[in-house]
């Protein structure tokens, strides 16, 4: 809601206030093909417009800094260790993860192809 209210307060800020019902058919027929209220959601939601102040784009992370650095962190990291930063790794499975992994080994057990959904 907050991505919605902002765009809609850059490009179309009439959208965000709701019509009341002395607007009739008139104001419904002038503001076709133009946003409609989306909701008091939306109205009370807050805009992401002050972290958009920037006037240029940031530069782009050099590439080749970023390949050599991965390549690095993975150097030194021995063979079959977790990455430090995966957070899904230090979750727990969630009982239908463990079923999944399950029927997983028992169908590579029955001689299904690893490489086959």
């Amino acid at each position: 809601t907050s991505i919605i209210k902002t765009i809609l307060l850059r490009f179309c800020p009439d959208a965000l206030e709701k019509p009341t019902a002395d607007d009739g058919l008139l104001a419904r027929v002038k503001h076709l093909g133009h946003p409609r209220y989306m909701g008091t959601r939306v109205a009370h939601a807050n805009d992401l417009g002050e972290l958009l102040t920037r006037t240029t784009p940031r530069p782009p992370p050099d590439r080749y800094a970023m390949i050599h650095n991965a390549a690095a962190r993975a150097a030194a990291r021995p063979k079959g260790a977790r990455i430090d930063q995966d957070a899904l790794a230090r979750q727990s499975m969630t009982d239908l993860q463990i079923r999944i992994a399950n029927a997983n080994r028992h169908l590579r057990h029955l001689g299904h192809p690893a490489d086959r959904p």
